[in-house]
Order: structure tokens, then sequence, then C-alpha cells
């Protein structure tokens, strides 16, 4: 069962991953520009954060395996489409069907909640966790020689047969437990939620092209700014909200989503920072000129350690307590990008820093999801993880437009080589937000680690 679930969130870390190694071929393949090529990472990253809060509520409400199964058919076609796809727009199109994998993710967790307990759930979030290590390196290895050989629609055929593949694991082995009682879907909130992160998830990738002072980035970013505030209020008058917001409320699922966010902005701002880094000319004298399939295999190792560590990440969850953890992960990813910062004039120095970022990375998303599990009920797993994912994606991109500014700001316009003080800065910014996560991370209750977690039996 656990497996079939871990290969589900394979699939969607795999298609997140695939875009950022394939957008040069996407440009290439359709002949349009980089900034319109965008709008296929942009596609999936919209539709992945607003699955999420929703796919939970519905795993949470109508089964965690009956949606699932129903998320990865969709992504199965939407990988179809964009293999089939005659133009970037319905490219795009299929590119945002697959996003909706995003709700993978918290509906595994509301698996491992309803179904395992004690020890075995802290190293059964720690493996569901590593499906970004295993995604992410399917993603680096699998694109390049697979479209230099067959062309893009073979990578996005290969996709589809994963998915397909991870849709008929999930039916046959993961039940379907309904809500004991019955409940409603807030569909009201979810649509006023959706249009919250969908205005400001497309005002934050606008950003590049069109900078902070664009009319249209501000006007974006106030209708998800006012959209938000419209939602709580809705939702605090709502008898069955979507989110209950007084759960998010509680000191230990607040603070660990801010942990998470910010653990979001090392993410999300590295592969600004990095790539930009090793592409940089070989005559700046810290660059490398490197190629894409070069920048892919610097993170490599980064990947591997991160899947090593998994089972180790279970353990320390159980001994230490899981706050414990996300800090120890959150100060050693800050570490990686000090080292980074210090220590870029070689290959191996670039490589060391990065491998740094796997077990940092495993620990911190291990820690903060076991958490969430940990503060909430039962039956409201699915949600408050999937908002959990929303923290972490939109903090993070946040946190990734302004690194961005920053290289901006100091390359002195488009097509500029950007100076080494800039990219320095930039990841000195990514350490002090993994220390401020860190410190966030000690002031979360402690609490037993599962104490409330309780197997509950399938039907259906």
């Amino acid at each position: 069962m656990l497996w079939s679930v871990t290969g589900g969130a394979v699939c969607y870390v795999t298609l997140q991953s695939i875009t950022l190694t394939c957008l040069p071929l996407i440009g290439e393949y359709y002949s349009a520009p980089p900034q319109h090529a965008a709008w296929a990472l942009t596609a999936f990253l919209v539709t992945a954060a607003m699955a999420a809060p929703v796919a939970g509520k519905l795993g949470d409400v109508r089964g965690y395996g009956r949606t699932m199964t129903a998320l990865l058919a969709i992504t199965t076609a939407g990988c179809v489409v964009s293999a089939l796809a005659p133009s970037l727009e319905i490219f795009s199109v299929g590119r945002a069907m697959q996003g909706v994998s995003g709700g993978v993710v918290p509906l595994g967790y509301g698996v491992i909640r309803q179904h395992v307990n004690g020890p075995a759930a802290a190293r059964a979030v720690s493996g569901l966790t590593m499906a970004f290590g295993a995604g992410g390196l399917i993603g680096i290895l699998m694109p390049g020689p697979l479209a230099d050989a067959l062309g893009l629609p073979a990578v996005l055929g290969v996709c589809a047969a994963m998915t397909a593949c991870g849709m008929v694991a999930v039916r046959r082995w993961v039940p379907t437990v309904e809500a004991h009682v019955p409940r409603r879907i807030d569909w009201r909130g979810a649509m006023i939620l959706c249009t919250a992160l969908c205005a400001t998830l497309l005002g934050l990738s606008n950003v590049p092209t069109l900078g902070w002072a664009s009319p249209t980035v501000l006007a974006l970013l106030a209708c998800g700014a006012v959209a938000l505030v419209v939602w709580g209020a809705v939702e605090v008058r709502t008898i069955e909200p979507l989110v209950d917001l007084r759960l998010l409320a509680r000191r230990p699922v607040a603070l660990t989503n801010l942990s998470t966010g910010l653990i979001g902005v090392g993410l999300f701002g590295q592969m600004v920072v990095v790539p930009a880094l090793l592409r940089a000319p070989v005559a700046t004298g810290y660059g490398f000129d490197a190629s894409t399939t070069a920048i892919g295999l610097v993170y490599l190792p980064s990947t591997v350690a991160q899947i090593l560590v998994t089972p180790v990440v279970g353990i320390m969850i159980l001994r230490i307590g899981a706050r414990l953890v996300l800090a120890a992960g959150a100060a050693l990813f800050g570490i990686s990008f000090l080292l980074l910062a210090e220590f870029h004039g070689s290959w191996a120095e670039v490589v060391l820093g990065t491998t740094l970022n796997g077990p940092g990375v495993q620990m911190a998303l291990a820690a903060s999801a076991a958490l969430v599990i940990e503060s909430v009920p039962a039956h409201d797993v699915g949600v408050a993880t999937g908002i959990n994912v929303i923290a972490r994606a939109a903090v993070g991109a946040l946190g990734a437009q302004v690194v961005a500014t920053i290289l901006a700001a100091g390359s002195g316009g488009e097509g500029s080589i950007i100076p080494e003080g800039s990219f320095v800065a930039a990841l000195v910014l990514l350490a002090g937000a993994q220390a401020v996560a860190g410190a966030v991370a000690i002031a979360v209750p402690r609490r037993p680690a599962f104490a409330t977690a309780a197997p509950s039996r399938a039907s259906g």
C-alpha cells in the first residue's frame, strides 16, 4: 500500500522536475521564446497549488484512495495531451492537467494517518517524502537522453506510462475509507481559495519578464490578496468550511507552516541561483558555462543523498521529535548555502554544497509533514497537509522572485553579466531564511510523535 502511495508521489515530483530540465527543449520544439515556454511550468505549478487543499479535503470526505486514483487518471490524460500537442498552448493545457497530481502528496499523508500507527508512521512519512528525491532523480536523468533520441513527445509518453501504472497500483492496493459522519465539501470556499492562489502565483511568475512595478503584476497580486481576505471571511462563517481556520491558527500548525514556507524559499531560490551561477561564462572567473545536462548532474549526488538518509530521518523523528529534526534540516540546508557562497570556484565545491541540500531537505520536509499530521484530527489530515504544501509553494515562489530580483539588479539589465557579489548576496539571503526556519521550528510546542495516530479499517 505505502509503495503505491509513494509511487504516485514520485509521478508528481517527476512531472514537476522534467519541466526545469526540458524548458529549453520545449522552447525549441514549439519555436517559442523562453518567457512563453515558461508557461508550461507556470500552468503546472498553479494547478498543483490549487489541487493540494481541494484534493486533500476530497480525500478527507470521499476517501484518499478513490481521490488519488482520480487525480492520477487526469494526470495521465494530461501527459497524453502534452505528448500529442501541436502547439505550445495545448501543451500547456496538458501541463495544467498534470498539475492536479499536486494533490497526491497530501492524500498520501492522509493514507498514512488512517492506516499506519506508532513508530511505523514516522518511517512511512519519511518514505513518502523520499518521493521528492526519487522523482527529482528521474526528472534529472530521464528527459535529456530520451528527448535527444526520440524527441520531446517521448518524454511525456514515458510520464503517461508512469502515471498510468501509478493509477492502477493505487486503485488496486490503496483502500478507500470514507468519513464515518457525512460531511459536505465547501465548493464556494474552494473556488475563492483557488482564485487567490491562481492570481498570486500568476503575478509572481510574471515578475521576471514584467518587473515588480508592472500594473499587471500589481493587479494580480492585489487580486490574490483581496481574494484571500474574502476567503477567510467566508470560511469563518461556513458551518463546514474547506479549511477550519481555527485549526490553522493552532500554534503547532501555524509555526510549522511558517517554517515550511521558509524552507520553500530555499527550495525555490536555489533553482534560480545555482543554475544561473553554473551557466555564467567561464571568463567571469566564477562561472562554468554549464549545459542543462551538466546542471542536472550537479544535483545528482544531492538527490541520491536525500534517498539514502530516508530511513535515518524516520528514526530521528521518533527519537528526538519532529520539531528538532525540522530545525536540524533547516540548519543543514542553510549551511549548504553558506558553503556555496564562500566556495564555488570549482565543480567539486559546488557539488559539495548542493549535496548537503539533499539530507537537509529530506529532514525538513519529512519533519514538517509529521508535525502537521501529529497536530490535527485524523479527518483533517488531507486538507491540513495540503495547506502545508501551499505554504511551501507560495512563500517559496515569493522568495525565488526576490532572489531573481537581486540577481537582475546586480546585472544592470537583461543579457548583462551578473556579478559574483550578487550570487553571494542571494545565497546568504537563502541561508538566513533557513536560520529563521530553524528558529521557528524550535518554537513549535513539544508533542509525542504520532501520539494520536490510529489505524482505520478499510471499506468500499
